[in-house]
């Protein structure tokens, strides 16, 4: 009786799933760039500063629900606070979106600063 002392791979076929690749084995159509030596430093920084965005953003946001619910508040300043929050939001989206562009990332947190400043702004003012 004869044991097989090695196993053998089945003969392998390229998968029409499979990402086509060039001679190196890098992806030709991506091209890797290496990472900064900087680029932890950065991200953290830029969630830094979402994170103080939204933790002032809550300032405002509360004080705006329970003035709303009770029924204290104008009828402008709901519809304000909320587009104020979803375009300071938005704008700390687009920070993480272009976060290896440059300058882009901080332009686009202190235009986002900008609306959750307003907001704090009008909340204390309205209250």
């Amino acid at each position: 009786m004869a044991v097989a002392t090695r196993v053998t791979p089945p003969p392998t076929r390229p998968s029409p799933f499979r990402t086509p690749q060039s001679a190196t084995g890098r992806h030709r159509f991506l091209p890797r760039r290496p990472l900064p030596r900087s680029a932890n430093k950065r991200g953290l920084s830029i969630c830094g500063w979402a994170a103080g965005l939204g933790i002032v953003g809550l300032g405002p946001a509360a004080r705006g629900l329970s003035s709303v619910l009770s029924g204290t508040a104008p009828g402008w300043y709901e519809p304000t606070l909320a587009g104020l929050g979803l375009a300071s939001i938005g704008l700390t989206v687009v920070a993480f979106g272009v976060s290896r562009h440059g300058r882009l990332p901080w332009i686009a947190l202190a235009l986002a600063t900008v609306p959750v400043g307003v907001s704090l702004a009008l909340t204390v003012a309205t209250h």
